[in-house]
């Protein structure tokens, strides 16, 4: 039988070895170093024995499991290892040939620990609670920063004991008592005294039983999008829901000012243990922390001065020099100042198949699976975007410092990856392009995003985020121990919030590494990705394509590593039928009652919003373009341009040609397009030949406009006036089989 916690669920560190490596002979450590070193590779990867030559990541080892690593090597050695020595020697004996190296070189200065403040004032925000602070500035009734979480207990509750689990968890905390206000030296944060919560109950358990679970998801997702009131203490909420004496739904909302996903974890941990001390009527069983959050916030201002940040700043200028940062993704609807953070979000998982392969990729890569996802991510965007430098943030613990290890708050940086994917590479060659640009940007992962937005994002744009606008991230901190007595305790990890922090924010929940947790069920092997986007910019359908095209691409990735950049497509099987097969079918039936324009215009009815047109930096919606038709239409109806007549067109391939030819069918008149780059004297016959009434000529082109009868008409933008809807006509009544164009070729077509 397998090892069960409580809860029923797989205790996962009580799982033996697996076979295959209890069958070989384990080399034992040599050295006191290698044993040290050892004893801290068991304990942080919960496995044992292990040999000194084992892989970190065969045995299991992610990033976070690698700084963690790293972060007791330096508590217990007083040497800074990188995690790129980890990846590229990712054993014990590996690793203490590394820290013999290390120890010959100076001790470094910016290793002085994170030491208490004293209380008598009001204390700084660190960097990252700035930036959330700027930004609620902007937009105080956004949630877009605000996390809930929910945990269900099936069976008996000590409500009392929970209510005075959360009380000891405040009291034990300072930043969730902690309120943030404006001063004349900038935002400050004020710590208040320990106050007990008050745990409001909502009992639903009154009502019917088919409705209850629907009233529960109304209630609780009203209460999560409640935004905070930053000057008031605290910035946590709990309210606990009552379907019946058996069965409660806890409520956890908080905003990212005072939290990150560790702490998060790290805190309902605490709730937890606390639970289980108080509802058998013990003390806490957990020592009060040394450390606080604002003591943070004041090193870190210290940290900001010294040369280990001026050694990052010279890395992120050379790292993001002369980088466009602007993404184009193509978008349902254009960007525009001061978009709202709405957002949605699109739930996929990767299937057990799928997710063994990108494993074994990685260690035979020496990476790590989201490493592998990254480069596949990447891989995605280049294919929406045909860009080959693209920059996608993701987000880091940037917790390096063992004295940090039970501090809550909000620690986590963002970090921009700038990769070059031309050439064509393969993916085996884009994983290890990704994994070196990673590497990189972790061994910098200090210096706030802030600081590395005013060195290097340029100029700005109100409709853009700076630096990046897609996010790829994994929350792969240990989930939380919930045995608890007499009841059985689930969590969802992540409400939707209906906002969105980035036009793109992409969020793996990794799995089990299979070959370490074997014989673990295939529920506690899900892989899955929550994929959360500006419901400004993008139509659900949209996104949901989007993610179906990715999980195509990881799946023939993980399959055939081989395969290169330009053959890793992103479409099934039917989507190329589709377009290669359906869509260039001769058979197909159409409207053949209804002209070009009124197919257009109920076009425009539709989704006029939509984005129609796109040149260069410019982008028009159906709507806009319309518009501009119309005006074009008015200004020939103005000149008795109708249905009979003929209109040259001497412009170069621009929105205004295509605004010039939808205006001449609205008018009922077809159109006759010259070629800039023919002769004046065939322009000239072909405008003749027509007994074309009207010559529209760019600005750009009038000196070619031959000599004519035609009147001649300049245009230079549909633009301002042009797209004034006021200025439109009603379409010209013509029949289906009316001329649309008249074309001259040169007798070889």
């Amino acid at each position: 039988a397998m090892p069960l916690l409580s809860q029923g669920k797989v205790d996962r560190k009580a799982l033996p070895a697996p076979e295959s490596r209890r069958q070989s002979a384990l080399t034992a450590p040599r050295t006191p170093q290698e044993t040290a070193l050892l004893d801290i590779w068991q304990e942080v990867l919960g496995v044992a024995p292990i040999g000194i030559d084992e892989d970190f990541f065969a045995l299991g080892g992610d990033s976070l499991l690698a700084i963690t690593l790293l972060i007791r090597v330096r508590q217990q050695f007083g040497r800074e290892i990188s995690i790129r020595a980890l990846f590229e020697a990712p054993s014990v004996e590996g690793l203490a040939h590394e820290l013999a190296r290390a120890a010959k070189a100076p001790v470094d200065q910016d290793m002085d620990p994170v030491c208490p403040v004293r209380r008598d004032g009001e204390l700084p925000l660190s960097f990252a609670q700035e930036r959330i602070w700027f930004i609620h500035q902007t937009n105080p009734l956004s949630v877009a920063y605000s996390y809930a979480a929910t945990l269900r207990f099936d069976g008996d509750l000590d409500v009392d004991a929970l209510a005075r689990s959360l009380s000891e968890e405040v009291r034990r905390h300072e930043i969730y008592r902690t309120s943030f206000h404006n001063s004349p030296a900038g935002p400050v944060q004020r710590v208040h005294p320990p106050a007990p919560v008050e745990l409001p109950i909502v009992d639903l358990s009154a009502w019917p039983a088919e409705q209850r679970a629907a009233e529960l998801d109304r209630r609780i997702h009203h209460l999560a999008r409640k935004p905070f009131d930053f000057a008031r203490p605290c910035l946590a909420r709990w309210t606990l829901f009552s379907l019946d004496a058996q069965t409660h739904v806890l409520l956890h909302v908080e905003d990212h000012l005072v939290h990150d996903g560790w702490s998060t974890d790290h805190l309902l941990q605490e709730v937890i243990d606390l639970y289980n001390a108080f509802s058998r009527g013990m003390p806490s069983p957990l020592a009060d922390p040394t450390l606080q959050y604002g003591d943070y916030a004041v090193w870190e201002r210290s940290w900001i001065r010294r040369a280990e940040a001026d050694r990052q700043r010279a890395y992120w200028k050379r790292a993001l020099a002369d980088c466009s940062s602007e993404l184009q993704l193509p978008t349902d609807r254009p960007r525009s100042p001061g978009s709202a953070s709405a957002g949605r979000r699109h739930v996929v998982d990767i299937d057990d198949g799928t997710w063994r392969d990108l494993c074994a990729l990685a260690r035979r890569e020496r990476a790590t699976p989201f490493v592998v996802m990254l480069a596949c991510f990447y891989a995605l965007l280049h294919h929406y975007t045909g860009q080959t430098d693209m920059n996608v943030g993701t987000g880091v613990a940037n917790r390096r410092r063992a004295e940090l290890a039970g501090v809550l708050g909000m620690f986590i940086n963002n970090l921009v990856l700038r990769l070059d994917v031309s050439g064509n590479p393969d993916f085996l060659a884009l994983v290890r392009r990704t994994r070196d640009v990673t590497l990189d940007a972790f061994a910098h992962q200090e210096l706030p995003f802030n600081h590395v937005v005013e060195m290097t994002a340029g100029r700005r744009h109100v409709d853009r985020n700076p630096l990046y606008q897609a996010m790829f991230s994994f929350h792969d901190t240990p989930m939380p121990d919930f045995s608890v007595r007499n009841a059985h305790v689930t969590m969802n990890p992540s409400l939707d919030m209906a906002a969105t922090k980035f036009e793109l924010n992409v969020i793996g929940y990794p799995a089990a590494i299979p070959e370490v947790e074997a014989d673990l069920p295939a529920t506690d092997r899900r892989t899955w990705m929550i994929w959360e986007y500006s419901a400004d910019l993008f139509d659900a359908e949209t996104i949901e394509r989007m993610a179906r095209h990715y999980l195509t691409m990881l799946a023939h990735a993980a399959s055939e590593p081989t395969r290169r950049l330009a053959q890793l497509s992103p479409l099934s099987g039917a989507e190329r039928r589709q377009i290669l097969v359906d869509w260039n079918g001769n058979g197909a039936e159409w409207p053949r009652d209804r002209t070009v324009h009124e197919l257009f215009e109920a076009r425009v009815a539709h989704t006029p919003d939509a984005i129609a047109l796109v040149s260069g930096d410019r982008r028009w919606t159906y709507r806009e373009l319309s518009q501009g038709a119309g005006r074009f239409a008015a200004l020939l109806r103005k000149m008795e341009v109708g249905p009979g007549c003929r209109v040259a067109l001497l412009l170069q391939r621009s929105p205004e040609l295509i605004a010039a030819m939808l205006g001449i069918l609205r008018a009922g008149a077809a159109y006759v397009p010259l070629d800039p780059g023919d002769p004046d004297t065939r322009l000239a016959s072909i405008v003749d030949d027509t007994s074309a009434s009207v010559l529209l000529v760019s600005k750009a082109l009038r000196h070619r406009a031959p000599e004519t009868t035609a009147a001649v008409l300049e245009l230079d933008s549909i633009d301002g006036d042009f797209a004034d809807e006021r200025l439109s006509v009603a379409m010209a009544t013509v029949p289906a089989d009316a001329p649309a164009c008249v074309m001259y070729t040169s007798g070889s077509t």
